[in-house]
């Protein structure tokens, strides 16, 4: 039972940054709603309207060790994401 608790745990903390919301956001650009996106990563921390249509939404997700993602979502007018990045709190962006 404990091995199992522990490999929980572990696994938890191991997805916090892990791929799969880059998979996800690749598989997904061009298509995915704001509400797929909300049900995928819950409300963003931080969301900018500009004047044009377009929606920017922000999150920042710490992994272990401290490490920290932050992922810049753009979506169109249409409400659909149209493009991300994601850079390392502090550093260069990852752009799609």
């Amino acid at each position: 039972m404990l091995k199992l608790w522990t490999g929980a745990v572990l696994c938890l903390l191991l997805s916090a940054c892990s791929p799969w919301r880059v998979e996800y956001l690749e598989d997904t650009l061009r298509e995915a709603s704001q509400d797929e996106i909300v049900h995928k990563f819950g409300y963003p921390q931080r969301l900018k309207r500009l004047d044009d249509g377009t929606t920017i939404w922000e999150y920042d997700f710490v992994g272990r060790g401290a490490r920290c993602a932050r992922y810049t979502l753009t979506f169109d007018t249409q409400r659909r994401l149209h493009r991300w990045d994601r850079l390392p709190c502090g550093g260069e962006a990852r752009t799609m």
